[in-house]
């Protein structure tokens, strides 16, 4: 992506860059359909607003005057971006080079604190509530179970609004991996936990990514009074088959992912100590992703047949340069979505069996091999190499499998079906 804006230059993750505000306004000219607006905008906009005296009486007037649908991909799915104006395209709310709706909400070192003891995790919740009671939806859509857990028995009980819940994974189990201190984790796990199962118990509709998910829910939480069902991964549009990899004769695997997580350096200490030994000097491992940390890069030092490429720019060149993709993660839940990546490349994927969650057709198709152990890594490197040297594998037939196996219209009509269960 390139940027043309006035009075800019480009900065790398890692800059350190001073910053005073000049009031020339630069920041808000040249953004025609850059500035997306959502619904709590949109609502925090119109409260702002009707202070001032505007007469607003419904967030659709926020939309039809100051934003406009602009076509996100060729699917035809369209966001709202806020209008622009003049020759210099600025913002609409751009005058004399200052912002005349600079609405901030922080919340304060209180109301902060108050969020550890009640659980609330949603910093929003007061302006859901507001307008899940103002407005009339059909149904009303959580993405993400302990964010729903705090909303989903207002809407319900209060609003008697059907809900429907997205769980991405067993939020215990993930949480538990993420990168966040101890003290945090202490504090905030048991309301993640409690939280979760609030939203799948009082869910109308639970959707799951996985059936692995869905075992894992019902063994922790019991069976949900409302639906459930495995919508699975899909692409969000017909997009034509990616760039396929050069060779699968070429002996590179490629890891990749953020590298600066624990679930991934778990991964990444287990693949280098228990199953590169084991892989023929014949193979090239490139390790690439966000940020390694300094653990992951001791780890590699030495190995001449080991590439760790730190926050690559173009990751999409370095899988199709790979001729198989390898997931060594295994703590966590839900899926791994980086797996698609080689996927789509055409390229047969070895994967711990933790990260195998939501791919048993790929699995089934004979693209792909899940493990455990170091002996039955090394026997998923031998049958896929096989598969390679006969020509049973090629980079068509994968990404061929893969178009089959997770396209858009049969993804919509899984949502679609499941959606029905609950509009009565």
């Amino acid at each position: 992506m390139s940027f043309n804006l006035p009075n800019t230059r480009p900065v790398t993750s890692s800059e350190q860059v001073s910053f005073h505000c000049k009031h020339c306004g630069a920041c808000c000219r040249h953004v025609r359909e850059s500035v997306p607006l959502n619904t709590l905008d949109a609502y925090r906009l119109a409260k702002y607003l009707r202070g001032r005296g505007e007469n607003i009486t419904c967030l659709d007037e926020i939309f039809a005057c100051y934003a406009e649908p602009v076509l996100l991909d060729k699917s035809g799915y369209t966001v709202y971006m806020l209008k622009s104006t003049g020759p210099d395209d600025d913002c609409i709310f751009l005058k004399d080079n200052r912002c005349t709706i600079h609405i901030s909400y922080s919340r304060s070192a209180f109301e902060k604190f108050k969020s550890l003891i009640n659980g609330q995790m949603h910093r929003h919740q007061h302006i859901a509530e507001m307008l899940l009671s103002e407005q009339s939806y059909r149904f009303c859509f959580f993405d993400k179970s302990f964010i729903a857990g705090t909303l989903c028995e207002y809407a319900v009980n209060k609003c008697h609004i059907p809900v429907v819940t997205l769980h991405h994974n067993y939020e215990p189990d993930y949480f538990r991996y993420e990168s966040v201190g101890w003290m945090f984790k202490i504090m905030f796990a048991s309301h993640v936990k409690r939280l979760e199962k609030q939203a799948f118990k009082n869910s109308d509709l639970n959707l799951f990514l996985s059936e692995d998910d869905k075992i894992q829910f019902e063994q922790a939480y019991g069976l949900s009074e409302g639906e459930s069902a495995v919508t699975g991964l899909f692409e969000q549009s017909y997009l034509p088959p990616a760039e396929p990899a050069q060779s699968l004769d070429r002996k590179r695997i490629i890891i990749t992912g953020s590298l600066n997580n624990l679930q991934n350096l778990d991964g990444i200490k287990y693949f280098i100590n228990h199953l590169y030994p084991l892989i023929p000097d014949s193979y090239n491992i490139t390790i690439a992703g966000q940020s390694p940390m300094l653990e992951i890069h001791e780890l590699c030092k030495g190995k001449s047949n080991i590439t760790l490429i730190s926050s690559p720019p173009d990751i999409a060149s370095l899988t199709r340069e790979a001729s198989l993709f390898l997931c060594p993660t295994r703590v966590g839940s839900g899926i791994k979505i980086r797996i698609t990546d080689g996927l789509k490349a055409g390229l047969p994927v070895i994967t711990h069996s933790v990260s195998a969650r939501g791919y048993g057709d790929m699995i089934r198709a004979g693209v792909m091999k899940s493990y455990t152990t170091p002996k039955e890594f090394i026997n998923a490197l031998s049958d896929i190499d096989n598969k390679i040297s006969t020509g049973e594998l090629s980079p068509e037939k994968i990404q061929q499998t893969y178009a089959t196996v997770f396209n858009r219209k049969n993804g919509l009509k899984r949502l679609k079906d499941a959606l029905d269960s609950i509009r009565g």
